[in-house]
């Protein structure tokens, strides 16, 4: 790359974001100093502000890149909920709603379950993450701006729905068979106080579930922290005892050294008086 050639941003973007997690700050290293090289340097800076993505991010990017149809199709089918849950509010009917709320959680248990195979090998649990890559699908789809990096593959971090947004949770509820029927909702049976009740319920549970998930999320990464320390613990001892070892050789080695100076010595000695008798 020369002086004159525009850089190719999104071709370097899209190499670092195809790295292993463990190749991802080598790969931004040497893509950063390519571009430096040859006077880009705006470049060089939007490679170097590029975090590494997490291992739910990282596969939730690989996915897109792997199956770019499968996630059109879940941020187009988080679109027609939109539009089927605008057209139930306006009096027709809930099923379109629900059929499409059933498609999408469909899709986001297939697109998580290729996430957590694209993670074999890169992972000791890749099961592990599957709720942090469904929830990034979720959230990103949810998102316009988002959505956009969910396409490219691009994130750079595991991402959580905002509680209640877009009433999407009360559609998920909806398709697991709590309907509220658009003539309900047109007849005014439910009085305001009980809709507001309703909608805090839907909220508060919505909430409690994310508390949930994040507990269990922290939960994983205190056992893999105390994984690592017991591998690291495992290490030092084993260092420990490969030093033992060596000083061992060391003393032994010494002591050899030692009395073949000494059986030199004495050999020496033994010459000495052969050559002097052999003189008389």
């Amino acid at each position: 790359m020369s002086r004159h050639d525009a850089p190719d941003i999104e071709g370097a973007l899209d190499e670092l974001y195809e790295a292993r997690p463990d190749e991802f700050l080598a790969v931004r290293s040497a893509l950063e100093r390519k571009f430096r090289d040859a006077g880009h340097r705006e470049a060089a800076s939007e490679l170097h502000r590029r975090r590494r993505p997490n291992l739910a991010a990282w596969a939730t990017n690989q996915i897109a890149r792997r199956d770019a149809a499968g996630v059109n199709r879940l941020i187009d089918a988080t679109r027609r909920i939109a539009d089927s849950q605008s057209a139930a509010y306006a009096g027709a009917s809930g099923e379109d709603l629900r059929r499409a709320a059933r498609q999408r959680q469909d899709l986001l248990d297939q697109l998580a379950d290729l996430g957590v195979k694209l993670l074999s090998g890169l992972a000791p649990s890749p099961s592990g993450h599957r709720d942090d890559i469904r929830a990034t699908l979720d959230a990103g789809s949810l998102d316009e701006e988002v959505a956009g990096e969910l396409r490219a593959g691009r994130l750079s971090r595991s991402l959580r729905a905002p509680v209640g947004f877009g009433g999407l949770g009360a559609v998920v509820e909806s398709a697991r068979g709590a309907p509220r029927t658009a003539a309900r909702a047109r007849s005014g049976a439910a009085s305001a106080p009980i809709e507001q009740a309703r909608r805090a319920a839907t909220e508060l549970a919505g909430a409690a579930e994310h508390a949930a998930s994040e507990q269990a999320r922290a939960e994983r990464e205190a056992r893999a922290a105390a994984l690592r320390l017991r591998e690291a613990e495992d290490a030092v001892a084993a260092a420990r005892a490969a030093a033992r070892e060596a000083e061992k050789r060391v003393r032994e080695a010494r002591t050899t050294a030692t009395r073949a100076e000494r059986a030199a010595e004495k050999a020496a000695n033994q010459l000495a008086r052969a050559e002097s008798q052999d003189d008389e």
